[in-house]
């Protein structure tokens, strides 16, 4: 299991310049962590970890969130996310992100909403 409760685990390795973490499988707590933090968090069975980690140096790996694909030289890995988080990253949004999304129907709600607190 990858990753820290601590939620400056997740800032060290986004302060380090990491994007994606691909591990066998992560606590609840870090993977939400990272999520948060912009990085996407993969779980992968050993032996596609290990067929990484056999790569070349030199070769190059991506990672297509859209396609929910990892390409290398010489295979492709298919990974799970949530549908939320997945529009969340492709879209650069936190939850306040998410939120003014909507800020014409809250404006729009807030209108028609009495304010009990005003007379």
């Amino acid at each position: 299991m990858a990753g820290s409760s601590r939620e400056y685990a997740a800032w060290a390795l986004a302060d380090y310049g990491f994007k994606v973490v691909i591990a066998g499988s992560f606590g609840d707590i870090h993977y939400n962590n990272e999520l948060n933090n912009g990085m996407l968090p993969i779980v992968q069975p050993r032996e596609v970890r290990e067929k990484l980690a056999q790569l070349k140096p030199t070769d190059q790996v991506t990672v297509d969130l859209e396609q929910q694909k990892i390409i290398s030289p010489v295979e492709e890995f298919t990974f799970e996310i949530d549908s939320e988080w997945k529009h969340k990253l492709l879209n650069s949004l936190d939850d306040i992100g998410i939120t003014l999304q909507y800020e014409e129907l809250i404006a729009a709600y807030e209108k028609q909403r009495p304010a009990y607190w005003q007379d």
